[in-house]
């Protein structure tokens, strides 16, 4: 089960993200856990446990003899050492479940509390979201408080000779396209354009620029789901299946269109879920009649493999644009902010509130060839953009 953070959780989960830039998982304490002493590892929490070495449930045998205990912080208004339990019961498939002994005892916990669960040098840290025992300077303290990369010296430097340059001219020079003021940045710091997977900038830094009027969202990386492991089995079938008929390009079906959580289903009825278990991101359909069929599929795996090389380190860059006399469009590119590599775990919390959305741009003849499109690709607001990267730096030029 994905446990979702309220507001209030998830500044706290910001907070602690810009101090501790590690990722951690999510449990709600129910009765059910603090009575019996019980928490369920779900998917994530096993991730997680797994790659900081601390504990891989595929190792423990069933049954209580072979449980492994091992030592647990717990961070709320005092720093407490406690135990923690990981095993698999010989009941109900053995399902992966661990506790933290004390907690409950000390009083620290009740009905409701979510904890964050991260790691440090290979053990469990434990930080309830509860305002009364959210203690930044205990989680300073404890965890080190670390600074945003500083790799982009160079970069900025680049950027404020930019600057000064004032106001340039635009590669579609009469025309305005959406991209003009992207391919204008990388034609004035001399980078090449590509398709790569890797970041923009020495396959550090990834460079994102749009034009400081437009409210769009910002676009994280293009991804198409695995089709290979999906009921559709390209995009071209996905636009066949629910696009709808092109006002601009007769003969072709259009598909436009941005897809976000249960609570916002599109009028092609597409929503998406995550399946921790399986370690997906599900895109769905909700048919008139209450039927739910699954479309197609993102693995984890690959989609953090994708968003961590795209995202190592990211500079974006706001342009002022202004159309010359000569007729001539030209950008001025005058702010910027540094945001530093995402963690995944915000990535799927922020997919499942509908915060990270998935855009669908493209098109294809109604008898399925002469398909095209704009790169369809995950996005977040530019708002949000703290909740992802934990840490925005705002750049002086």
């Amino acid at each position: 089960m994905l446990f979702i953070p309220d507001s209030s959780q998830q500044n706290m989960i910001t907070n602690i993200s810009s101090i501790y830039h590690n990722e951690y998982a999510l449990v709600s304490l129910t009765s059910t856990m603090l009575n019996k002493s019980i928490i369920d590892a779900s998917g994530l929490i096993r991730k997680l446990l797994r790659e900081n070495q601390i504990v891989d449930y595929k190792d423990i045998v069933q049954g209580p003899e072979h449980k492994i205990e091992l030592p647990v912080k717990f961070i709320g208004n005092e720093i407490y050492d406690f135990t923690a339990s990981f095993y698999r019961p010989k009941t109900k498939n053995g399902d992966p479940r661990f506790w933290i002994k004390g907690m409950k005892k000390e009083q620290l916990v009740s009905v409701g509390t979510m904890l964050y669960l991260t790691a440090k040098d290979n053990s469990l840290v434990i930080i309830p979201l509860e305002s009364n025992q959210f203690n930044v300077r205990k989680i300073k303290q404890f965890l080190g408080e670390t600074t945003l990369l500083t790799t982009a010296n160079e970069l900025v430097s680049l950027i404020k000779n930019l600057k000064n340059k004032g106001y340039v001219l635009s590669t579609g020079e009469h025309k305005r396209y959406a991209k003009d003021v992207g391919e204008t940045f990388e034609r004035e710091l001399a980078i090449l354009p590509n398709s790569s997977k890797l970041a923009d900038y020495k396959n550090l830094i990834e460079l994102k620029s749009k034009r400081s009027n437009v409210k769009s969202k910002d676009t994280l990386f293009s991804m198409v789901p695995d089709y290979s492991c999906s009921p559709i089995h390209g995009s071209n079938e996905m636009i066949s299946t629910f696009g709808y008929s092109s006002t601009r390009h007769p003969g072709f079906k259009d598909l436009f269109i941005t897809v976000s959580n249960y609570e916002k289903i599109t009028p092609q009825g597409l929503f998406l879920q995550i399946d921790e278990e399986k370690e997906e991101i599900q895109q769905w359909h909700l048919a008139p009649n209450g039927k739910k069929t699954l479309t197609c599929i993102w693995h984890f795996k690959d989609v953090e493999e994708r968003l961590k090389k795209k995202h190592s380190t990211t500079l974006w860059v706001l342009a002022t644009e202004k159309r010359m006399s000569d007729n001539n469009y030209y950008f001025y590119y005058n702010k910027a902010q540094l945001s530093r590599q995402p963690l995944f775990s915000s990535f799927i919390t922020l997919v499942q509130q509908g915060i990270i959305t998935y855009d669908w741009r493209g098109r294809v003849r109604e008898d399925g060839t002469g398909y095209k499109d704009k790169g369809h690709c995950w996005r977040i607001s530019p708002k949000n953009r703290k909740l992802l990267f934990g840490d925005v730096l705002d750049i002086s030029l």
